[in-house]
């Protein structure tokens, strides 16, 4: 007896593995994790020079690809760049630990006058607040 033949014959049974296969295949998907923010690299930069009289084409030639040549070659922007990433990472999960804080300390009193009388949650606060303005500082 061949596989056809099988299905044909027994087409309750082929029906039932392949609704536990996608149910299989479903439960897979939703439990495979998922990168919110795949890194990836884009180089980007804005080379503005003047020569006058030259075309453009000689002004790229003679100065702007050389600018851009030795821009890419300097490892400090590089050293640069990780650190503001680094620095930005660590602001995030501070921001998202205060947030977690935050939220414990609402759920945890019942009415707005404990809320207001919660010293813990009022520090939480003004140190989640702290965070924020150093991280606005840091972008500018």
């Amino acid at each position: 007896m061949n596989l056809t033949q099988f299905s044909l014959k027994n087409d309750r049974t082929v029906l039932a593995l392949i609704g536990i296969l996608f149910l299989f295949g479903l439960q897979s998907f939703v439990s495979i994790p998922k990168q919110q923010d795949p890194g990836f690299t884009i180089r980007t930069a804005v080379v503005s020079t003047r020569f006058d009289g030259a075309s453009p084409a000689r002004v790229e030639q003679l100065v702007t690809k050389r600018i851009e040549e030795k821009v890419q070659e300097m490892p400090e922007l590089q050293k640069r760049k990780d650190g503001i990433v680094q620095q930005n990472a660590q602001a995030a999960k501070t921001l998202v630990e205060a947030e977690d804080q935050i939220l414990t300390g609402l759920t945890k009193n019942e009415n707005i006058a404990e809320i207001l009388e919660d010293d813990e949650l009022i520090i939480v606060l003004d140190e989640s607040k702290r965070t924020s303005d150093e991280i606005k500082v840091r972008l500018k």
